[in-house]
């Protein structure tokens, strides 16, 4: 591919300053763009990246780009600008959209979705992961045109990998 992007998650803990201590391996990715809470243009189209996830609701604590509690998630997503956003990508799913585990609970951050969704310009297409068990699927959260995608692609099974979710974007209106 041209352009790749790449925004890291919990399992990343190479491409975390704060983990990159006693024996870890450093990752250094020098073929794609990687987004820690920040933005990148690519053909046109601004993308913003967000590799924190809170916790785990069982008091598993995350490995790489934890957020201990919900303040301290809505902190890091103040980062995110609220206009001029065309793609959000971030490693957590917002509360209530695409976050259901394989026990029913939902695992994704009440402050990441206040902030998003409450701010002045909604990104056009919002891309997340973290929660494998929702994976594959879109979603529109009431009320606004963005779309949400739940892009995690490993099953948790002897199935591996799920096919990727595609979705095409207007170069002139950067609508999806």
């Amino acid at each position: 591919y041209q352009h790749k992007i790449v925004v890291p998650g919990n399992h990343d803990k190479g491409m975390d300053s704060k983990t990159k201590q006693g024996g870890v391996q450093v990752t250094e990715v020098t073929n794609a763009n990687v987004l820690r809470g920040e933005m990148v243009e690519v053909m046109g189209l601004r993308v913003f990246g967000l590799p924190h996830t809170l916790d785990l609701p069982l008091g598993r604590e995350m490995s790489a780009f934890g957020c201990g509690t919900e303040e301290e998630m809505k902190e890091r997503a103040g980062g995110i600008p609220s206009a001029n956003v065309d793609i959000l990508v971030s490693h957590s799913p917002p509360w209530g959209i695409g976050d259901t585990n394989r026990t029913g609970k939902h695992c994704g951050s009440q402050g990441l979705r206040e902030v998003v969704l409450n701010a002045d310009q909604l990104p056009k297409l919002w891309a997340f992961g973290h929660v494998h068990e929702s994976g594959g699927n879109t979603y529109r959260a009431k009320g606004t045109k963005t779309i949400l995608m739940n892009a995690a692609s490993f099953l948790r099974s002897e199935e591996g990998l799920r096919p990727p979710v595609v979705i095409d974007i207007c170069k002139e209106t950067k609508a999806p």
